[in-house]
């Protein structure tokens, strides 16, 4: 080792012990030769020889002793030390810059080492999977995965991929995680290479469960668009039959009263005919004027006073003597002298029109109750039949405009199937609400409410 002394002066203390160590020596030995001479003069003798070497050997191994103390001094002071100190400062910032990358991370880190044990993870990771800290602590990686699986839809799944990929630790994979509160997860693993030896494997995972919603809400958009231009499509082609078919008997049977020989009794028997076709035509008309107004958000209520009981006497007048082999009974909820309330009477006889008209057209036999009866300060009324029921599938559609329109009961019972979502539509603009309740085969019960407002004297 080379040692500039202007630029590291060597102690003074030390030089002279370096030089005056092997002068003593040297000085011992002389004095020694002189000592032996004076007994024996002119003789020198092995002795003397081995004496003298000795003195000398030691002075220079105790002066080289002290030299390469100072060397180790000085090489662990002036160079390891800082070198060290200088190795220190910078792991020590490379490891805060790298500390600092993965915190600042939008995914959650963790890395492990091939034994599975816990070398690092950044504040994502715990947060992400609500790991207590103490747990990760640990450093395993057992009772890591014990503790998330709890959180998993598929944890069977989640630890055979993770023991997969323990067997096969060069592989690479990409997949995603369901939790049991909807959250989703993106994971991505690779091997971990250091100097191109495999020291362990790093995971990241990232939260999409924002991404996922909206994928699945422009799918679901997606398949309501796609069903609701089929529907419609359905709903155009199953209304040209339906006004095809009044027209034709308004056409045809008009034709016929000019025919000679037609006596007064089919005269009669015809006419009634157009008119029944005429009534069917116009109220398949009104339903697609209706249903375009709500559409277009046109229709606005119009509240006024009008006497319930009296508009639901007529209504049962009306309606019974359509059919004689249905049984229909009428429940009044209130008095005549509290019945008089404050509603858009109009909307409110057509909702009932329109439920009353379903039931007698899906119930071959049986009976029709309908009525209200007064529950808070809401008005509760009810149509209830012993019809053909609505299947389960279909009952939580029926009210959706031009859904029925597909449907088999519509083909053959007829109607544009735009009733019950006029229905649905008007019950809201009077401020109420509409369900049904229904079983296959035995008949359906529709309920809807509307606020109850009496109105002045």
């Amino acid at each position: 080792m080379h040692f500039n002394l202007k630029e590291t002066p060597v102690p003074t203390a030390l030089m002279i012990m370096i030089v005056a160590i092997p002068a003593a020596a040297l000085l011992a030995a002389f004095l020694f030769l002189k000592s032996e001479n004076a007994s024996y003069p002119g003789q020198i003798t092995l002795p003397v020889i081995t004496g003298l070497l000795l003195i000398v050997a030691t002075g220079l191994l105790i002066s080289f002793v002290l030299w390469d103390q100072w060397v180790r001094f000085y090489r662990e002071k002036y160079i390891n030390e800082p070198h060290r100190r200088e190795t220190e400062d910078a792991l020590s910032k490379s490891n805060a810059l790298l500390k600092s990358t993965i915190e600042s991370t939008a995914d959650g880190l963790l890395v492990v080492d091939t034994g599975g044990k816990i070398m690092l993870y950044n504040r994502k990771f715990a947060e992400m999977w609500k790991i207590p800290d103490e747990l990760l602590a640990t450093g395993e990686d057992r009772k890591l995965l014990e503790f998330v699986r709890e959180q998993l839809l598929k944890p069977e799944e989640f630890l055979d991929q993770v023991h997969q990929l323990y067997s096969d630790p060069v592989s690479i994979t990409f997949d995603f995680i369901e939790f049991t509160d909807g959250r989703h997860f993106a994971r991505y693993s690779q091997p971990q290479l250091i100097n191109g030896v495999l020291s362990g494997r790093v995971w990241s995972f990232r939260d999409i469960t924002q991404a996922k919603m909206v994928e699945q809400e422009l799918i679901a958009a997606k398949e309501k668009a796609e069903e609701g231009d089929r529907l419609k499509m359905a709903f155009l082609h199953n209304v040209s039959h339906e006004i095809r078919t009044p027209m034709n008997a308004i056409i045809g049977f008009s034709s016929l009263l000019d025919e000679k020989g037609v006596s007064e009794e089919e005269r009669h028997q015809y006419a009634m005919i157009i008119s029944q076709s005429s009534n069917q035509l116009l109220s398949i008309i009104t339903d697609i004027v209706d249903i375009a107004n709500v559409e277009s958000g046109q229709v606005k209520p119009n509240i006024a006073a009008m006497d319930l009981n009296s508009t639901l006497n007529n209504l049962y007048t009306q309606f019974s003597y359509k059919r004689n082999d249905v049984e229909m009974n009428l429940s009044l909820g209130m008095p005549d002298d509290q019945s008089h309330i404050l509603t858009d009477g109009t909307k409110l006889i057509q909702i009932l029109s329109n439920l009353i008209g379903n039931a007698l057209k899906f119930t071959a036999e049986g009976r029709i109750d309908f009525g209200y009866l007064l529950s808070g300060d809401m008005l509760e009324f009810y149509v209830k039949d012993t019809g053909i029921g609505v299947p389960p599938e279909h009952l939580e559609k029926i009210f959706d405009r031009f859904y029925q329109v597909d449907g088999a009961s519509t083909r053959q019972f007829g109607g544009t199937g735009l009733g019950l979502s006029i229905c649905k539509a008007y019950t809201g603009f009077l401020g109420g609400t509409i369900r049904a309740e229904s079983e296959e085969g035995k008949g359906s019960c529709f309920v809807f409410t509307i606020p109850y407002r009496k109105a002045e004297e």
